[in-house]
Protein backbone atom coordinates (compact mmCIF):
# COMPACT_ATOMS: atom_id res chain seq x y z
CA UNK A 1 0.00 0.00 0.00
CA UNK A 2 2.94 2.48 0.55
CA UNK A 3 3.62 2.25 -3.33
CA UNK A 4 0.15 3.71 -4.06
CA UNK A 5 0.99 7.73 -3.53
CA UNK A 6 2.29 7.57 -7.49
CA UNK A 7 -0.34 6.46 -9.37
CA UNK A 8 -2.49 9.48 -9.61
CA UNK A 9 0.94 11.17 -10.69
CA UNK A 10 1.39 8.78 -13.85
CA UNK A 11 -2.74 9.99 -14.32
CA UNK A 12 -1.06 13.55 -14.67
CA UNK A 13 1.93 12.41 -16.79
CA UNK A 14 -0.10 10.49 -19.37
CA UNK A 15 -2.70 13.61 -19.86
CA UNK A 16 0.54 15.62 -20.13
CA UNK A 17 2.22 13.39 -22.84
CA UNK A 18 -1.41 13.33 -24.68
CA UNK A 19 -2.02 17.19 -24.56
CA UNK A 20 1.47 17.74 -25.49
CA UNK A 21 1.24 15.59 -28.34
CA UNK A 22 -1.95 17.69 -29.65
CA UNK A 23 -0.20 20.96 -28.82
CA UNK A 24 2.95 20.04 -30.35
CA UNK A 25 1.26 19.85 -33.66
CA UNK A 26 1.13 23.86 -34.13
CA UNK A 27 3.85 24.32 -31.37
CA UNK A 28 7.12 22.43 -32.85
CA UNK A 29 6.32 24.11 -36.32
CA UNK A 30 6.39 27.64 -34.92
CA UNK A 31 2.63 28.38 -35.51
CA UNK A 32 0.53 29.73 -32.63
CA UNK A 33 -2.30 28.47 -31.25
CA UNK A 34 -5.20 29.10 -29.40
CA UNK A 35 -7.59 26.84 -27.60
CA UNK A 36 -10.57 27.21 -26.07
CA UNK A 37 -14.05 25.70 -25.07
CA UNK A 38 -17.03 25.24 -27.26
CA UNK A 39 -19.66 23.08 -25.08
CA UNK A 40 -20.55 19.90 -23.23
CA UNK A 41 -21.21 16.54 -25.02
CA UNK A 42 -24.36 15.14 -24.68
CA UNK A 43 -22.81 13.08 -21.73
CA UNK A 44 -21.43 16.37 -19.88
CA UNK A 45 -17.88 15.89 -21.08
CA UNK A 46 -16.42 19.58 -22.15
CA UNK A 47 -15.41 20.10 -25.90
CA UNK A 48 -12.90 22.34 -27.48
CA UNK A 49 -10.98 23.82 -30.30
CA UNK A 50 -7.66 24.30 -31.11
CA UNK A 51 -7.19 27.27 -33.51
CA UNK A 52 -4.22 27.34 -35.18
CA UNK A 53 -2.67 29.81 -37.40
CA UNK A 54 -0.16 31.15 -39.91
CA UNK A 55 3.31 31.89 -38.76
CA UNK A 56 3.46 35.17 -36.41
CA UNK A 57 -0.46 35.53 -36.82
CA UNK A 58 -1.01 35.61 -33.11
CA UNK A 59 -3.72 37.96 -32.86
CA UNK A 60 -5.82 36.36 -35.45
CA UNK A 61 -6.17 33.36 -34.10
CA UNK A 62 -7.09 34.85 -30.53
CA UNK A 63 -9.57 37.39 -32.82
CA UNK A 64 -11.06 34.43 -34.26
CA UNK A 65 -11.70 32.96 -30.91
CA UNK A 66 -12.87 36.02 -29.60
CA UNK A 67 -15.93 35.41 -32.83
CA UNK A 68 -16.24 31.76 -31.78
CA UNK A 69 -16.82 32.69 -27.86
CA UNK A 70 -19.70 35.30 -29.10
CA UNK A 71 -21.42 32.79 -31.20
CA UNK A 72 -21.01 29.84 -28.81
CA UNK A 73 -20.48 31.39 -25.70
CA UNK A 74 -17.24 31.07 -23.40
CA UNK A 75 -16.04 28.88 -20.48
CA UNK A 76 -18.78 28.45 -17.96
CA UNK A 77 -17.76 27.20 -14.61
CA UNK A 78 -18.93 23.37 -13.44
CA UNK A 79 -21.12 23.49 -9.85
CA UNK A 80 -19.37 23.84 -7.16
CA UNK A 81 -16.11 25.63 -9.53
CA UNK A 82 -13.53 27.45 -6.56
Amino acid sequence: MLLVWWRPLLAVAAAVIVLGAWAGIALLNGLPATTMPLGKSDQGLPIGVQIIGNYLEDRRTIKFGELIERKYGGFTPPPNFA
